[in-house]
């Protein structure tokens, strides 16, 4: 009897371990996954991406750096989405960092497009958040030891 209760013992220990060990190599589904770059093949980034107005209808000016890199040469035209007339146009290019001033009263979404095919390459959106006072914020209930 006491043999038989090791080796079950055992045989559970076994199986335990060895279902322990597939679930160590699965992802967690609760886990934020980061968005991954590496299937995109060009790549628009705003700097800053965001300007705070006081009023609706304020307008923000603001000057922008943007960064297009792409895996390989292009011809490329930067546009605003509203906007028929490119911001930007060049030939043969990897990587380019341009600076531009803006005056908007609401967001701009900014599209890089290949001169050749018309087609998107990236996008990226320069938004306009509206200020809020404290007061206004809501509140969150934390007790005094979580901040």
């Amino acid at each position: 009897m006491k043999k038989m209760g090791i080796t079950s013992h055992l045989i559970t220990l076994y199986i335990l371990l060895g279902m322990c060990a597939a679930y160590a190599h699965q992802d967690n589904p609760w886990k934020i996954q980061p968005e991954e770059n590496t299937t995109k093949d060009a790549n628009l980034v705003i700097t800053p991406s965001i300007c705070v107005i006081k009023e609706v209808g304020e307008i923000c000016q603001q000057k922008l750096t943007i960064l297009f890199t792409s895996k390989q040469r292009r011809d490329i035209c930067i546009y605003n989405s509203r906007d028929v007339e490119p911001l930007w146009c060049d030939g043969k290019v990897k990587e380019v960092t341009l600076e531009v001033s803006v005056k908007v009263n609401s967001s701009i979404n900014l599209l890089a497009r290949d001169s050749d095919t018309n087609t998107i390459l990236a996008s990226s959106t320069f938004s306009l958040n509206l200020f809020q006072p404290v007061k206004k914020r809501p509140k969150r209930h934390y007790g005094i030891g979580i901040l």
